[in-house]
């Protein structure tokens, strides 16, 4: 089976609010890992990481070296995303910025630069804020208007409308913060996808769009071992406080999850424009956490080849 190609993509002529990039291909990578989604469908989305290894022998990618092609280009932010090309496709697996370049030398002919990449939550949680008059409004278009604070591309976003309705509000706090607050408030999701997007989630997305079936031919047949599934209390929430500016706390619990698994407490901050909504919102939470999470972990593979896993995987 075609193994896919890989290539790494840097804007080094373009800002990370341009509403457009123009994109550099490379293909002189050595490593790239990727990290980014959450542990188990209950969890909150953490920020998507990535690290590359390029080979720097030539010192094009060197920040100091006036004689690169990318001299004054070569900046931390700068945009890079990470495309597999597969029987004349591309699939973009990360979309982010460089957060940090790091060079290694070993002797006098071998040098690498490592770049430390983060996608859009970067930029979400190292702003504040400037209390911004927010009329009351849906939970998507609020995310919306505070992406806009964050100069945040229009083209970089795939927000739900939202089902519910959020407070009018002058906040003077960090963006990514807040942001959770109007994503608590419907007790939705935001993340941002492996194409480098904003995205939002209502409550109700699940079930209104089905997500895409995967498939894949392989042609031959693998073994696998060690599949592990878990059954465990990390996510169990069995005492539920909503609370809300201008407006009593809201609690919703369950007594026998309390016996089962002792009494367990979370405090949710949200942005919602009514105890009737607050308290909703803390009884969705509690059918979704009241119980133990039984689901599949990971597995392994006997042994195989480079070319094998690459075929299964991408």
């Amino acid at each position: 089976m075609t193994p896919p190609l890989f290539r790494i993509d840097i804007a080094f002529d373009s800002c990370p609010t341009d509403s457009s990039y123009t994109w550099t291909a490379l293909t002189c990578w050595r490593e790239i890992g990727i990290r980014r989604g959450r542990q188990h469908h209950l969890d909150r989305f953490e920020a998507g990481r990535c690290r590359v290894i390029l080979d720097n022998r030539s010192g094009i990618f060197t920040s100091t070296n006036t004689a690169g092609p990318y001299y004054g280009n070569v900046k931390p932010m700068k945009p890079v995303r990470v495309v597999a090309t597969y029987l004349g496709t591309d699939y973009t697996l990360f979309q982010g910025f460089i957060r940090k370049w790091a060079y290694s030398h070993q002797g006098l002919t071998e040098a690498a630069a490592t770049l430390d990449c983060v996608d859009g939550f970067e930029a979400f949680r190292n702003l504040e804020l400037e209390a911004p008059t927010l009329a009351q409004e849906a939970s998507g278009t609020r995310i919306g208007n505070l992406l806009d604070e964050a100069n945040w591309p229009s083209s970089l976003r795939d927000l739900d409308a939202g089902q519910v309705n959020v407070i009018a509000d002058s906040p003077g706090e960090n963006v990514l913060s807040y942001i959770s607050k109007a994503v608590n408030s419907e007790a939705g999701d935001f993340f941002v996808s492996a194409d480098g997007k904003a995205t939002f989630r209502d409550r109700y997305h699940r079930q209104s769009n089905s997500d895409p079936e995967i498939s894949a031919g392989w042609g031959q047949e693998f073994g696998y071992q060690a599949i592990q599934f878990e059954d465990g209390i990390d996510l169990v929430r069995n005492a539920i406080r909503v609370s809300r500016s201008g407006g009593d706390d809201q609690t919703a619990s369950d007594a026998q999850s309390q016996l089962d698994y002792f009494r367990r407490d979370v405090t949710i901050q949200t942005l919602c424009t009514s105890d009737s909504a607050a308290a909703s919102v803390a009884n969705w939470l509690l059918a979704k956490h009241r119980e133990s999470y039984f689901g599949f972990l990971r597995f392994g593979l006997t042994t195989i080849t480079t070319q094998q896993k690459q075929s299964m995987f991408y």
